[in-house]
């Protein structure tokens, strides 16, 4: 697991900024964190697809693949959001 960032943040008493160190160091982090949010959105993707009514499942299985659809589908948004803020 990656060590968390606290060095670059902006402190008004000591009016300490960034260096140019710290500053490729929170790029090379975004960088990471938005190829790891692509990647769980591109495997996401696929389990929010549309559910067929496929007689072979049942009508209970289907209903757990609809609930589950949903929660995926929560799942895609979050990471999309958090993607554009970043």
């Amino acid at each position: 697991m990656q060590k968390p960032f606290f060095n670059c943040y902006f402190l008004t008493a000591n009016k300490r900024t960034m260096t140019n160190e710290e500053h490729l160091q929170l790029v090379e982090i975004i960088h990471s964190e938005i190829e790891k949010l692509q990647g769980k959105a591109n495997t996401l993707k696929d389990f929010t697809g549309p559910i067929s009514p496929d007689d072979a499942i049942g009508h209970v299985s289907r209903i757990d693949a609809i609930n589950n659809k949903s929660v995926f589908d929560a799942s895609l948004r979050n990471i999309e959001t958090r993607l554009e803020q970043l």
